[in-house]
């Protein structure tokens, strides 16, 4: 699957339930659960979520989505 800038954007508005513009780990979960096509190992997904928090912050941003997706093997356009 190939997604756009403009997916990404929404991707990350579905799951920020705080309205932040960044995913805290609570909203990292339910979308790694969603694209993972369902629940995960809440141990393996924080690894993954401090792995894809670049600047450690305790957020995930839109331009470390993007970094994600391209890690995980997803091609990103720009839309």
């Amino acid at each position: 699957q190939h997604l756009t800038d403009e997916e990404v954007t929404e991707l990350i508005k579905e799951f920020d339930t705080d309205g932040n513009g960044e995913l805290e780990f609570k909203e990292f979960l339910a979308m790694m659960g969603k694209l993972m096509g369902g629940p995960s190992n809440a141990e393996l997904l924080e690894e993954m979520f401090n792995l894809f928090d670049k600047n450690k912050d305790g957020f995930i941003d839109a331009d470390e989505v993007k970094g994600m997706m391209k890690e995980v093997g997803q091609s990103l356009t720009t839309a």
